[in-house]
């Protein structure tokens, strides 16, 4: 038993080192620190504007954030090929312009942001909701523009889920 263990132990050593398996690696890393760099930038304000706002279709749009933590693993992965091929509703256009998504860093990205941008969102949401809006009232009264209230007032407030959001996006992310 102990014998099988060490072999093991030589096999993963000697995986580690294996130059596709490190490339693989990085490949993820990159991709998935990408997608949540994209996530963030329109996630945040997609986020302040559903804790804020009320407008005709809010809760649809809430419900389509929130399918990919909904659906099957597999289903994902299958929907999202169909989608990015070349012959797909998003593949197409993007194949016209030359672009391929399907096998390159781009399609990863891509998967990786709808995989993990509901986890973003709906931290961020939460964040939002918490922050207690005559504060902003406040900030408004005293002249700062709705930019400056949200830059100096909101977001540091709403920070700590924002930063969890981002840490839950980049996990969900990599997991992929």
């Amino acid at each position: 038993m102990f014998y099988r263990q060490i072999e093991d132990l030589a096999a993963l050593f000697s995986a580690a080192r294996d130059p596709v398996v490190l490339t693989a690696i990085g490949v993820s890393i990159a991709a998935t620190t990408c997608s949540t760099l994209i996530a963030f930038t329109f996630g945040v304000p997609l986020a302040y504007l559903l804790a804020r706002k009320n407008f005709p279709g809010k809760s649809l749009v809430e419900g389509v954030i929130d399918i990919p933590m909904m659906i099957p693993h597999v289903v994902a992965g299958i929907a999202l090929y169909g989608v990015l091929m070349r012959s797909g509703v998003i593949g197409a256009p993007f194949d016209m312009l030359g672009v391929t998504l399907v096998d390159a860093f781009s399609g990863i990205v891509l998967a990786m942001l709808f995989m993990s941008l509901p986890y973003l969102v709906d931290t961020a949401r939460e964040g939002f909701r918490s922050v207690d809006e005559r504060l902003e009232n406040v900030s408004r009264s005293l002249g700062a523009s709705p930019w400056q209230t949200f830059r100096r007032v909101s977001f540091p407030l709403a920070f700590s889920s924002i930063y969890n959001g981002c840490i839950l996006a980049w996990a969900r992310g990599i997991s992929e």
